[in-house]
Parts: C-alpha cells; structure tokens; sequence
C-alpha cells in the first residue's frame, strides 16, 4: 500500500522526525502532501500521519501506529484504543500491514482520521493509546508535532 511505503521509509528515520511536518507540493497535479509524527522512545510504536490535499480539498487524511522490533508483535492482535484527554475516542477498525526490512519487523496500523479528530487530538493535553498489550502516551514533544502537522493541514486547505 502506498501508505505503507511512505511508513517504512519515514520509520527508518524515526528517531531524527523533525518538529516540522514533511510536506510536498506537485505544481503539476495541484497535490501537496503531509507527513508527520509523534515519535516514541526506542521499542515503543510511534504515531505517524499522512494528509493529501488536491485543489484545496482533503483527499486522505490517515493516522498510523508504527511499531519496529525484532519479532510480529501485532500480527494476531489488532486491537486499537485511544484516551485523549482522558476520554474513551473511537477511531475504527484498524488495517495492518507488516513486513521483514532491514534489522526487524516493521508494522503498521493505520486508520482513516476524520479532521474533527484531528483537531481534537492538536488540542488536547494528553493522549493515549493502547495496541494490543502495549500501552503508551504520547510524549510532550509527540502532542507538538500533533499541532504542527494540524496547522499545516489547515494551511494547505486555505
């Protein structure tokens, strides 16, 4: 999957993410694309996100769980719970993907984001979430690049 691709390769750089979302515009195709993240300490998965605007509008808006370790972690269990600010928040079902790269397992889930949720999470003080057994916050530096990446979102819109 195309997500999944542009995963992989910004999770290779995972621990050197920038505060800024990665954005690129398609003069062409009036197209501008969006990734950003909320990198976790070493073991635990990280939160990436991808937003694709054409002409001003949003065509995709997804929101993915990382997770790089030296055996499948998530490969029977797919479950996926949010906390922000403390309150239960339903995302949907997950999709996974997962596959052998260099040095270790690399999965993915990954669901579509509404942007009603988007602005929920930039604002909000705390987030957690819970994949299968592992449970893990959002670090302070995580919730800034979550604002960050909103803000640029909204940018691309105007």
């Amino acid at each position: 999957m195309r997500y999944a691709i542009i995963v992989a390769a910004l999770f290779l750089c995972h621990a050197a993410i920038a505060r800024e979302p990665y954005i690129t515009y398609d003069k062409f195709e009036g197209v501008t694309k969006i990734i950003g993240g909320a990198p976790q300490k070493e073991g635990s998965p990280g939160l990436t996100f991808l937003a694709v605007v054409k002409n001003k509008k949003l065509r995709e808006l997804t929101m993915g769980v990382d997770s790089k370790s030296d055996e499948w972690r998530y490969l029977k269990c797919r479950s996926l719970a949010w906390l922000i600010n403390g309150k239960r928040v339903v995302v949907g079902e997950p999709e996974y993907d997962g596959d052998v790269g260099y040095k270790g397992v690399y999965e993915h889930l990954y669901v579509n984001l509404s942007r009603h949720l988007l602005q929920q999470m930039s604002v909000a003080s705390s987030i957690e979430y819970k994949v299968c057994n592992d449970e893990i916050a959002v670090t302070d530096e995580g919730l800034e690049n979550i604002q960050d990446f909103a803000l640029s979102v909204d940018d691309a819109l105007r």
